[in-house]
């Protein structure tokens, strides 16, 4: 029959060990890429998370400004000309009546409250 040649054998046994470390070094370099994928992916889940986080403080504090910025420079201003309504120390407590009732807490008329309300009881009276 076919008898086999020893260098050719020995060549042969080089070329699949070539061959099997090829395949190696390809198995361990797409896990290594999986697993830097894996790692980039929850770094940028982790950021994404923390950049919410900071745009909602952000939106936070700027509503906050805003609201303070047109409480001190617009409202009172349009409250002084008219150009909206005062409200009345009834309705004051009606406001902190109803805040009462929807939270369950006691919250005390302040010295201002109880006086406005005693004026605006005896100008009713008269």
């Amino acid at each position: 029959m076919f008898e086999e040649d020893p260098f050719d054998r020995w060549c042969r046994t080089i070329v699949e060990i070539c061959f099997l470390v090829t395949l190696l070094v390809t198995l361990l370099v797409e896990a290594l890429l999986r697993e830097i994928g894996y790692h980039l992916i929850y770094h940028v889940q982790i950021f994404g998370i923390r950049a919410k986080y900071v745009l909602c403080v952000v939106k936070g504090r700027v509503g906050f400004l805003c609201f303070a910025w047109y409480r001190r420079h617009i409202w009172l201003p349009l409250m002084l000309g008219g150009f909206m309504k005062v409200p009345t120390w009834t309705e004051i407590e009606a406001h902190r009546l109803q805040i009462i009732a929807q939270s369950g807490l006691d919250v005390p008329r302040s010295p201002e409250l109880e006086k406005g309300l005693k004026q605006e009881q005896m100008g009713q009276h008269l």
